[in-house]
């Protein structure tokens, strides 16, 4: 009998698994261990590991594992099982990291793999040049995002704020008024320093330097009409261009136009579209008898005919957007990201003009005043500075955020960190 059972299992193994089976190899487990790998992307993650008998409930099971790094919750019971398996990424040194879990039940056992990549510094490369007022006065800094590593690119006895790369990356230009009236100069991205470029009676801000790099586009503050009116000047600073005159402002999904004495620029930097073509500039207007009523916008200025009319596009203030939010555009053209406080938001111009709707989703960032956001130069990441919702949230500091998601999430760096405002960034261009 025993001898005829043996053969009615090994013709049976035979059949399932044809001829090359080896005998050796046990029949499928009687339950399930996932998910199998386990892997670990994000700082924090907690992931549940489920153990379950494939018909019924389990008598019992527990886990454990031979690597201190791999933390679960609870390790044994009785019944099916859900573990809860976190990871202390503090304890791993860069790379990556590999280990099993071993489950024992009252089916049978197996393991399951838990991996990991602990990235070097922040995972993040580049640099990023910024405003902070760390020394007491204004100052331009320029940081390693992957090690946070600062170097002072000015030290004067003014305020030197909003930095803008040549698209080379070899230069820095900026607004300061260490000359008396803000003005603007430029310095070598290594060495610092500062030389004029624009130096005249009138204050001059937020230079930002053109795609192809022969021009700078920047606002200026004229006091007879105390307005900010965008200009733009050869890279060497000649040829100064008035760029609001008697145009109109158009909006996108409209026949109404606006004169120009109507639309006030905001205070913030002009952003170049990546061809050239166009100069992204906030604004507002007074739609109503209210003269403290504003209604901001987002007004997109000819670059090479400061006569033509603007098109814009009203940004509804109740999401956050105001007429001083800061733009940039995606370096392939297609994405506009702005300040919209408490978040960054990103639209999508994809059609060439600004009748795209908002990038879904929206990139929330839990903290107050975002604002300054810049582009990386491969789209994947923008940096900008806020007031964190936690500690030390009095003062901005530079943050970065992904433009991907990563299990739903949009991943964030934290890269200042200090008692001082750290505003501004922007990448320098690799």
């Amino acid at each position: 009998m025993i001898r005829l059972i043996s053969i009615v299992l090994v013709v049976s193994l035979l059949l399932v698994c044809g001829p090359t089976c080896d005998p050796s190899i046990p029949f499928p487990m009687g339950f399930s261990a996932f998910p199998d790998p386990i892997e670990f992307l994000l700082p924090g993650e907690s992931i549940f590991l489920t153990i379950e008998a494939n018909d019924g409930t389990l008598a019992s099971w527990s886990v454990s594992t031979s690597a201190n790094w791999i933390l679960m919750d609870p390790t044994s019971g009785t019944g099916n099982g859900r573990v809860e398996v976190q990871i202390d990424r503090d304890s791993l040194a860069p790379g990556e990291h590999s280990g099993t879990i071993q489950v024992i039940t009252s089916l049978g056992t197996t393991t399951v793999t838990v991996t990991t990549t602990i990235p070097q510094g922040t995972g993040l490369t580049g640099e990023i040049a910024f405003a902070s007022n760390r020394d007491g006065n204004w100052n331009i800094h320029a940081m390693n995002v992957n090690d946070k590593s600062v170097r002072q690119l000015t030290s004067s006895s003014g305020d030197d704020i909003a930095p803008s790369y040549t698209p080379d990356g070899s230069q820095v230009f900026f607004s300061t008024n260490r000359g008396g009236n803000y003005d603007i100069y430029k310095m070598s991205a290594d060495t610092g320093g500062g030389t004029p470029v624009i130096a005249d009676a009138a204050d001059d801000y937020y230079p930002s330097v053109s795609p192809d790099g022969t021009k700078i586009a920047f606002l200026r503050h004229e006091a007879e009409t105390d307005e900010l009116i965008l200009y733009t000047a050869a890279i060497n600073g000649g040829l100064v261009t008035r760029m609001k005159n008697n145009q109109g402002l158009r909006y996108t999904y409209s026949d109404s136009v606006w004169e120009m004495d109507e639309v006030h620029l905001g205070d913030c930097r002009p952003a170049w579209s990546p061809d050239g073509s166009k100069i992204y500039v906030a604004y507002w207007v007074t739609p109503g008898p209210t003269p403290t009523q504003r209604a901001p916008g987002l007004a997109v200025f000819s670059a090479a005919d400061p006569n033509a009319d603007l098109w814009a596009k009203r940004l509804n203030q109740g999401t956050g957007y105001s007429h001083d939010s800061w733009w940039d555009v995606s370096p392939d053209g297609t994405m506009l990201a702005g300040a919209a406080n408490p978040r960054i938001t990103v639209y999508d111009i994809a059609d060439g003009n600004l009748e795209g709707g908002l990038v879904d989703p929206i990139l929330h960032t839990d903290s107050n005043e975002d604002s300054a956001p810049t582009w990386s130069a491969d789209g994947r990441r923008i940096a900008y500075s806020c007031r964190p919702t936690t500690a030390n949230g009095s003062v901005r500091d530079i943050w970065v955020v992904d433009t991907f998601r990563t299990r739903g999430q949009y991943l964030r760096v934290q890269l200042t960190d200090d008692p001082a405002e750290d505003r501004t960034p922007v990448w320098r261009p690799q």
